[in-house]
């Protein structure tokens, strides 16, 4: 009796998962339906947001792996894929930068020191490009590794049309699954591949952070296998794909230091450096002004910013130049807490935090830049709080994504919307709600432990 009465709740709860499966997959499909922002930017953000609220669901009734659910989440994922692949981007138009950029190196131009409304390249203006820049006016400011990547999309776009350059910045998703795969109980692999904000800003939104994210997780497994070079390799790239993995270079090197040698920690530290300086020596001539445009988009942007825009707006109360001063409080705040990091073992936890350091104190955080808490806090499986923790970073990416409120309300009025203040203070109240929570609920287990 006991043992039918197991058989129909498994059969029951199965039910259930695939019926919210084919929602998450509609809705998934529907998305580029609604493609036009102008047109109908409120619902395509209300679809975007229902994907969460699904996926929260799809937590909650998740089966245990068999070959038919395997086989159909990977039908589903691969159907979102195409899908997504073939639709124009939705809300960020980053990858037509990309593709820009690409074909500037390809054709034999320096992409760093020519604006895209400055560019007489035949190929490029007949490409009709330059129509979906959204920054016309300004230097890149990617890194060479990034420039290399964009060259191939800009081939495969030459080849492929859009939906090929973007199967450049989407193929690094796939091979992050198949690097955590065999670290992920079965059913967190499921959950790792339907992530919402994976699946929307790696096959539509095609960004190059992927890459970066793909090199670091990499990195952080070389470094628990004591393959140093390696890790030195994986790290070197992932900063030359995107500048922020740099404040991971410390962590790196301390724990070796702590677990091997100096000399093993000098050796890394040594190669990590001189991979990066030899990736910018062809461009030793410009490189005062490539750092110049940096410092100069990092001072001009801010967008859904944490504890920055707090220091800005009190500093614009005490001085003249408040970015400045709150680039310096930041930067003094990321090397306070980086060091006070190293005191502790380089866990999963740890790099969570690290990239928590990141997004509190960036003064830009689009929805696509959390995507790097993903890979470590499903790499926290293992914990009593494992499926707790997947439930609260759902929340929190939903919340993330509701910034593109901005973007709507932009589209329709020219103007950016009120409501993204709001948003922002519930969206980091709530991650340092998080925080606070997963560190004092360890605390607890640990003295329960040593009891």
């Amino acid at each position: 009796m006991m043992e039918g009465s197991k058989t129909a709740f498994v059969l029951s709860r199965n039910v259930v998962w695939y019926g919210l499966m084919v929602f998450f997959t509609a809705t998934c499909l529907s998305l580029p339906y609604f493609g036009y922002i102008d047109t109908y930017g409120y619902i395509l953000l209300s679809l975007l947001l229902a994907l969460f609220v699904e996926y929260l669901a799809i937590i909650r009734y998740v089966p245990e792996q068999t070959k038919s659910i395997e086989r159909f989440t990977y039908v589903a994922v691969g159907i979102i894929a195409i899908v997504f692949l073939g639709a124009k981007p939705l809300f960020s138009t980053d990858v037509y930068r990309y593709i820009w950029d690409g074909g500037l190196s390809v054709h034999g131009i320096n992409p760093y020191i020519i604006k895209p409304i400055d560019v007489t390249e035949p190929a490029l203006l007949l490409s009709g490009l330059l129509a979906y820049q959204g920054f016309p006016t300004e230097y890149t400011i990617y890194p060479p590794l990034a420039q290399g990547i964009f060259a191939i999309s800009y081939c495969l776009y030459s080849l492929l049309g859009l939906p090929g350059a973007k199967a450049v910045f989407a193929l690094p998703l796939f091979l992050l699954w198949i690097l955590m795969r065999k670290h992920l109980a079965p059913k967190f692999q499921i959950l790792f591949i339907l992530n919402p904000l994976l699946l929307f800003e790696g096959f539509n939104g095609a960004h190059v952070d992927f890459w970066a994210i793909l090199f670091l997780v990499y990195a952080w497994y070389s470094l628990n296998k004591k393959s140093y070079t390696l890790s030195a390799l994986a790290l070197s790239a992932a900063v030359l794909t995107k500048i922020y993995p740099m404040i991971f270079v410390p962590l790196f090197a301390w724990h070796i230091y702590k677990n091997s040698n100096i000399k093993n920690a000098a050796r890394f530290s040594f190669l990590c450096g001189g991979i990066i300086m030899l990736a910018y020596l062809p461009l030793i001539n410009h490189l005062a002004f490539i750092i110049e445009r940096y410092r100069a988009w990092v001072s001009d942007m801010q967008f859904n910013a944490a504890l920055y825009s707090i220091f800005k707006n009190v500093f614009s109360y005490l001085v003249h130049n408040p970015v400045q001063w709150a680039q310096w409080a930041s930067a003094g705040c990321i090397v306070i807490l980086i060091t006070a990091l190293t005191r502790v073992r380089l866990t999963a936890a740890v790099m969570v935090a690290t990239a928590v350091v990141f997004l509190s104190f960036s003064s830009v955080v689009y929805p696509w830049y959390t995507a790097v808490l993903v890979p470590f806090v499903f790499l926290l499986q293992d914990s009593r709080q494992s499926k707790t923790l997947l439930y609260l970073l759902a929340l929190f990416q939903a919340l993330v994504t509701s910034t593109y409120i901005n973007e709507v309300v932009y589209t329709a009025t020219l103007h950016g919307s009120n409501a993204i203040n709001a948003i922002s203070i519930l969206e980091y109240t709530f991650l340092y709600g998080v925080i606070s929570w997963y560190v004092v609920s360890q605390c607890a287990q640990a003295k329960k432990a040593k009891n």
